[in-house]
């Protein structure tokens, strides 16, 4: 289920431990156990009854093909964006020949 990761985890636990007698602990776990496993029954059943209803909708190949344009943009990004680097290397590049051809005394100046 997302929202809640390891770290959160171990800190419900920590809190448990810190404020829950011994003697209620296997109790409270178990209930917590419980809870957790009906929460993602509930999602698992939420996302199957969204597909259902995508599927009856026919909403699945507009899916498909939304997820095929994001695929093409995002390759279309990543590809621009390297040219781009790419480009801003090159430029960097030129920068430099440029100021270290500034810093190379003109033969013409030191013969007068």
């Amino acid at each position: 289920m997302p929202g809640l990761g390891i770290s959160e985890l171990l800190l419900i636990a920590l809190l448990i431990l810190l404020f829950v007698r011994t003697e209620d602990l296997p109790n409270i776990m178990r209930f917590l156990g419980r809870t957790w496993a009906k929460a993602y029954r509930y999602y698992l059943l939420f996302k199957q009854e969204m597909r259902k209803m995508e599927k009856s909708m026919g909403i699945e190949e507009e899916m498909k093909d939304i997820r095929s344009i994001s695929a093409r943009l995002n390759s279309e990004i990543a590809s621009f964006n390297k040219d781009l680097r790419s480009e801003n290397k090159e430029r960097d590049y030129a920068k430099e020949i440029e100021k270290q051809t500034e810093e190379i005394p003109n033969n013409s100046d030191t013969k007068e």
